[in-house]
């Protein structure tokens, strides 16, 4: 079971992670609507409940405190999820390819693909696509680019 410190560095990296946003994620957190409907804050209609202050998206997009502990939440619930299904004790300390399959890395590919997708894709051996998510590395921003005045 992940550590708060480990939950807290999986939040951070992800806030940072310079990746594609998921159509039914939502904030820098990148949080699924279907996480966001079973905590209360959306409706099974698609609306914003007015749990927590959110009535609507940009509510959701401005508050980055509420974003940090919904992710935070969320983690924890993924982080149970892998404790009891016994995938932290399976694929921890097992290489996927060339790549060490870490708790914080596993944590990281459940919370964004969800623990069922990550399950099934690494029952695939051919699925390079789980690489992108379980990879758990330090973020670097090298910040922009400008080019080199001639």
């Amino acid at each position: 079971m992940a550590t708060d410190t480990q939950i807290e560095d999986v939040l951070t990296r992800i806030f940072n992670k310079e990746t594609t946003q998921e159509e039914d994620a939502f904030g820098q957190y990148r949080i699924p609507k279907s996480v966001l409907k079973a905590f209360g804050y959306i409706d099974h209609k698609g609306n914003w409940t007015g749990k927590g202050g959110l009535r609507s998206e940009l509510d959701f997009n401005l508050s980055l405190h509420a974003q940090k502990e919904i992710a935070k939440e969320y983690a924890e619930c993924v982080d149970a999820h892998l404790k009891m299904t016994s995938m932290y004790n399976k694929y921890v300390g097992t290489f996927w390819g060339k790549t060490l399959i870490t708790e914080e890395g596993l944590l990281q590919a459940a919370y964004l693909l969800g623990a069922d997708r990550l399950y099934w894709g690494l029952q695939n051996e051919n699925n390079a696509g789980i690489l992108e998510y379980i990879t758990y590395e330090p973020y670097e921003h090298t910040g922009p680019s400008y080019p080199e005045e001639l």
